[in-house]
């Protein structure tokens, strides 16, 4: 079911607060809206919003995902060939340490 719809200042004043990197939980109380709709109106007008995690604010500029990730077969495949690269006698002491790491 669709909400209200945004009125011509009410986009101007949702750019203009993403732009001073209001974080999106702010913006949201400004406006009395969940996180999820005003998230929703940025993604429709190609805003980028501050998230806050943890007392850590990122934007979704600084999330960088490539166009098309590997599959679960691919990455441990990957992840198999770095491990036996790791396990070559001619590493330094420091690489070893890190391949024999618990994870």
């Amino acid at each position: 079911m669709p909400g209200k719809p945004w009125s011509a200042e009410g986009e101007a004043e949702l750019r203009r607060l993403v732009d001073a990197g209001e974080p999106l939980n702010i913006i949201a109380s400004k406006f009395g809206m969940s996180e999820g709709a005003v998230r929703e109106k940025c993604k429709r007008l190609g805003l980028r919003v501050v998230v806050s995690t943890c007392r850590r604010k990122i934007t979704t500029r600084e999330m960088n995902l490539p166009v098309e990730l590997p599959s679960v077969e691919e990455a441990l495949k990957i992840l198999a060939g770095a491990l036996e690269a790791a396990a070559e006698p001619d590493l330094d002491q420091v690489a070893l340490k890190l391949s024999e790491a618990p994870f």
